[in-house]
């Protein structure tokens, strides 16, 4: 692949945003859906809220630390929806677990992305659920008003899963945005 169009969710957008910046010309748009942002100042709300997930994992191992992780206000709004509830119970409950108990190999990029984002000179849409933590809505807003070509779109009752909360808007917008390239 020469040239690709790149779509990440929360984790998976923050790797997408990294590969972007560490091979722009290999990247022709970037999508970032209620999207992580490595070197961001989260707040010690979420800090310790993630911290929890993590002493669960050490004093009850990775079935302790999924539960703790579904409990976690980023898919409030998605248990609001039994059909989505169940699909993410589902996800969660097939996953591995792997990094809730061992080390994680993960390399992180220096400078982290956050102190990179004027760099990005690709077409790029965020989109964000309104219900979505206030940290994710922040890192929305700082990538939308730092990369001059980014698009921002705030998806109405969604939360952090918004591609699941609202698949019908989430496609329409990034339809929308792969139309205009």
């Amino acid at each position: 692949v020469d040239r690709t169009v790149l779509i990440g969710l929360s984790k998976g957008g923050g790797v997408a945003l990294d590969f972007a910046l560490t091979y722009p010309a290999q990247v022709r748009a970037l999508v970032l859906i209620d999207t992580i942002l490595g070197g961001f100042s989260w707040s010690a709300e979420a800090t310790a809220r993630d911290g929890l997930v993590w002493e669960r994992a050490r004093d009850g191992g990775i079935w302790a630390a999924k539960e703790s992780w579904l409990s976690h206000p980023l898919f409030e709004p998605a248990h609001r929806q039994p059909a989505v509830a169940t699909r993410l119970t589902q996800i969660v409950e097939r996953y591995s677990g792997w990094h809730f108990v061992n080390d994680n190999p993960e390399r992180n990029l220096e400078p982290p992305a956050a102190r990179r984002l004027s760099e990005l000179n690709m077409p790029l849409l965020v989109i964000v659920g309104e219900q979505d933590t206030p940290d994710f809505v922040r890192v929305a807003n700082t990538i939308h008003e730092t990369v001059p070509q980014a698009q921002k779109i705030v998806v109405p009752e969604a939360g952090h899963m918004t591609n699941m909360e609202a698949p019908e808007s989430v496609t329409a917008a990034i339809e929308a945005f792969l139309g205009g390239l």
